[in-house]
């Protein structure tokens, strides 16, 4: 969850940045402050400018260069903050620092929703417990409740929240539908704490299908998850099963076949939905969708974020 050292890749939200520590450009300004000073008078670990013709909720993911990594303490927590030339507000993410160095994370409106409930417990005040927990629960409200994809399978915890970009495939309706006004009031610098409680803990009454719709997707096409977004070690095997994708609904017809829709992808999918590795891997992240053939139709879209990570060994880190 990497790039050329002392270099930043920044082309739209697909690529890695590599934060370093000694480069001045104009464009989007990243500060990087240790959790316990936030709000204080002090010079920034990292306070720098990257040159890129984009807004702050575009850049795409992010990872501590090698410079950065130098500074970062593995078990403390970093609070992470985004400004573009053209907002009054600014985005931040709470991060953990040995998280920061392994993986690339995402700032939007996401880690600034925990940011603003979890911010009592920065700086003077700075209770780690409490604020470790606090960020977990605020996951696990969003994740269960919302219809954010988990990475794989394992106890969700504030990580999750990190995995995520601003798009509205990863939020069920209606909550998608919230994603840009609160982006718009973030930027505008008037995004509050109490619009941040009511996008993470507040329930929204779902919109139905219209009954065509609805009878479709049950008696006619296969419904899988709409998002996965996973993790595989860089020296994954060929012909190594990654994971089966989960069938919400099974329609009328078993699946002929899978079609991934994109060229040049090292991965196929069999008949029974097992996601399988093809080929080498040689980038360091694949985008791309599939669909399930039927005689009766296809299925949704299926959109996958599959990283690499440098990690030699298949266990998952936080």
């Amino acid at each position: 969850m990497i790039c050329t050292r002392y270099k930043i890749i920044a082309v739209l939200m697909l690529f890695i940045f590599k934060i370093n520590l000694y480069a001045y450009i104009d464009g989007i300004k990243i500060e990087i402050v240790e959790a316990p000073k936030y709000g204080t008078v002090h010079i920034p670990l990292v306070d720098k400018h990257i040159n890129i013709n984009t807004d702050m909720f575009r850049l795409g993911y992010m990872q501590a260069g090698s410079s950065t990594k130098k500074l970062i303490k593995d078990n403390e927590f970093y609070v992470v903050t985004l400004q573009d030339k053209y907002s009054k507000g600014k985005i931040n993410a709470i991060v953990k620092g040995k998280y920061m160095k392994r993986r690339p994370y995402n700032v939007g409106i996401l880690t600034q929703s925990a940011f603003l409930l979890s911010k009592k417990f920065l700086g003077a005040n700075y209770d780690k417990t409490a604020l470790e927990n606090r960020l977990n629960e605020i996951a696990k409200k969003v994740i269960e409740d919302k219809g954010f994809i988990l990475d794989n399978k394992h106890e969700i915890d504030y990580t999750d929240i990190l995995l995520y970009t601003n798009g509205s495939k990863v939020l069920y309706k209606p909550y998608k539908e919230y994603v840009i006004p609160l982006e718009n009031k973030i930027k505008n610098n008037n995004f509050t704490y109490e619009e941040a409680y009511s996008f993470v803990y507040d329930k929204r009454e779902k919109k139905n299908l219209k009954k065509t719709e609805k009878e479709k997707v049950k008696k006619v096409v296969p419904l899988y998850r709409l998002v996965r977004f996973l993790h595989i070690p860089k020296n994954t095997k060929v012909g190594t099963e990654i994971e089966t994708l989960e069938q919400l609904r099974k329609g009328s017809a078993k699946v002929d076949y899978f079609e991934i829709i994109e060229p040049s992808i090292p991965f196929r999918i069999k008949n029974d939905g097992t996601l399988v590795v093809s080929l080498n891997l040689t980038k360091q992240q694949y985008s791309f969708e599939a669909i399930a053939r039927t005689k009766d139709g296809d299925s949704n879209k299926i959109s996958f974020t599959i990283i690499i990570d440098e990690l030699r060994d298949s266990k998952f880190y936080k």
